[in-house]
């Protein structure tokens, strides 16, 4: 079995579907995360988002949209840096994987009363974006091509 060597990089993704959004409870902790892990060697940001978005979710049939942000900060006490995207859930059924032990859809209003890992305005600030008429225009554009 090939052995997977982490780095220092994370992917994550706002899965939004009809006003909500798709968030994971870290297993025994009461925080609630977006779908997404660390980059591995050699591997590129979009394919690593896709793996891990089907690893915690088991979900195929997501549109990745764009970035959304760029973070870095300390992760274990050790530095990480990563890319936060957007995405739109195109169908399946969420199927956890042992790092989760609850999903939830949840509207920008709900978000509020929950501790997650992302602060609130991104959420609201992805919502604006994934709503808007040029990001549609943008994601139309490119499904052409």
């Amino acid at each position: 079995m090939k052995k997977r060597i982490k780095t220092n990089r994370g992917v994550s993704a706002f899965i939004y579907n009809r006003g909500k959004f798709l968030l994971l409870r870290e297993a025994g902790s009461d925080w609630w995360l977006l779908p997404g892990g660390r980059v591995e060697k050699g591997e590129f940001l979009l394919p690593a988002l896709r793996r891990e978005i089907f690893e915690e979710t088991g979900l195929k049939k997501v549109r990745v949209i764009g970035p959304l942000n760029y973070w870095q900060g300390l992760h274990d006490g050790k530095p990480r840096e990563g890319v936060t995207f957007m995405a739109r859930y195109q169908g399946g059924n969420v199927r956890l994987s042992f790092e989760h032990d609850k999903y939830a859809w949840l509207s920008v209003s709900e978000i509020k009363n929950y501790k997650t890992s992302h602060a609130y305005k991104y959420f609201v600030m992805a919502e604006k974006l994934i709503k808007s008429k040029l990001v549609n225009r943008l994601i139309n554009l490119h499904s052409n091509f």
